[in-house]
């Protein structure tokens, strides 16, 4: 990551907008700016902190970011925003980073918005910008600055004072693999030169005109020398060992480091595909109820409009008023036979009770032409209210396959978009696990 430009608004000391542009030539490329205490140096960094992570740590009002001569002179209503723009080089692509924050005056008090609002946009090899989406916004600064090692680039130095001394890397691998002792034993046994060591008290006790305490002094000089010997060959060759394991280790947490989320995506991924598994499974099955009642019941829903047609004209006609209920031909004739009507009237050929029972002949050819009808209209009345429980149940099958389709189409899309961030870092685990394996040597 180069970092070309910084641009402030409004933020802390920084009244109005101040921008800094730092180097990026490949021969002189730092940039260093110098200032007295107070002057605004440890607010540049964190403006860095703020604009990547939206973090600061300042020891007064570390929540107020405004600067306090605007939101002195704000008065109620007014509105005055805080914001910081980075522009960075990674992996040869031009980023702009950006976050800013709104602050209102009311009741002659000046707040910030709950919720600050980060944005980035990066060029294309056209030299179009194209603007990365809310939702992916954090993971691209996290690709081009992971928080945890933030730290390491964005550090007060009058802070550092206070950290104790880290062991070096080296001493730490030799005290994990035991050569810790061996290096005591090689100084331990020492040279004949220096008095305080094994061989120097040696050689100090040795009687140079010989005696048997003297030959065993010698035989114990030579083993402890060829031990000396085999201990520093073994030494070189652990520590060749060291470096190997110290470079692969850098490089594997290089690759780890770069690709910390990968682990993440791959399980939200995961969690995505047995979701889109069980509503795809739900969507098949309303589908085929969806049909199965279709099929049953479209013919009496289709024939609504004619049957309302009908149901219409026998009410217009008013057939069903002109007989008397359930009244047969049969019943009639039977009546005339026997010339006398079950109210106890004469019935015979040319009075009144015959020529009413001859007229009501003319609406009971054989059964009743208004009982009919009447049982028509009862079945059309059945037939319309069981047709408008289909369409109810049909429109709510409808509704659920369209939102379970709408439902497979947002994850699809979300599925597309981690399989393009996590291409190529499917093997994430295997370095892990090699990493465990390094630091176990």
């Amino acid at each position: 990551m180069l970092i070309k430009s910084l641009k402030m608004q409004n933020f802390r000391q920084f009244k109005g907008t101040t921008a800094v542009d730092f180097s990026c030539d490949p021969n002189q490329n730092v940039t260093i700016i110098l200032g007295d205490n107070t002057f605004g140096k440890t607010t540049l960094l964190q403006a860095f902190n703020w604009c990547f992570y939206e973090t600061v740590m300042f020891d007064n009002n570390p929540d107020f970011l405004l600067n306090l001569e605007m939101a002195n002179g704000m008065m109620n209503g007014d509105s005055e925003t805080v914001s910081v723009e980075i522009c960075v080089i990674h992996n040869s692509i031009e980023y702009v980073v950006s976050r800013s924050q709104q602050y209102l005056c009311a009741n002659n008090k000046v707040t910030g918005a709950k919720k600050c609002q980060a944005k980035v946009s990066y060029k294309q090899p056209d030299g179009q910008t194209e603007s990365v989406r809310a939702l992916e916004v954090q993971n691209v600064i996290e690709n081009i600055l992971p928080k945890d090692l933030s730290t390491y680039f964005f550090f007060d130095t009058e802070r550092v004072r206070s950290i104790s001394t880290r062991k070096d890397v080296s001493d730490a691998v030799k005290g994990l693999l035991g050569l810790s002792i061996m290096d005591n034993a090689i100084k331990h046994i020492g040279t004949k030169g220096n008095k305080k060591t094994v061989l120097g008290k040696l050689y100090g006790a040795m009687d140079t005109d010989g005696d048997k305490r003297a030959r065993d002094a010698l035989d114990m000089i030579q083993s402890s020398e060829a031990k000396r010997e085999a201990i520093k060959e073994q030494l070189e060759t652990c520590v060749s060992q060291i470096k190997q394991y110290e470079a692969r280790k850098g490089q594997l947490d290089d690759i780890l480091r770069d690709n910390q989320t990968t682990a993440v995506l791959q399980k939200k991924k995961e969690d995505l595909e047995r979701l889109l598994s069980a509503e795809n499974s739900s969507l098949e099955s309303t589908t085929a109820l969806f049909f199965k009642e279709f099929s049953k019941g479209s013919l009496q829903l289709f024939a609504q409009p004619l049957l309302g047609r009908a149901n219409d004209f026998l009410a217009a006609t008013k057939i069903d008023d002109k007989d008397i209920r359930d009244l047969t031909a049969p019943t009639i004739l039977e009546l005339i036979k026997r010339g006398k009507c079950i109210c106890g009237a004469e019935i015979c050929d040319g009075n009144d009770a015959y020529r009413h029972l001859m007229e009501e002949l003319n609406f009971v050819p054989p059964e009743s032409i208004g009982n009919t009808v009447r049982h028509y209209r009862e079945k059309l009345l059945s037939f319309s209210k069981n047709a408008d429980h289909i369409y109810d149940s049909l429109t709510s099958r409808y509704q659920e396959i369209y939102r379970s389709k709408a439902r497979i189409q947002e994850w699809e899309d979300e599925l597309a978009d981690i399989s393009v961030q996590i291409k190529g870092k499917e093997h994430m685990k295997r370095y892990e696990i090699e990493l465990v394996d390094v630091k176990n040597v």
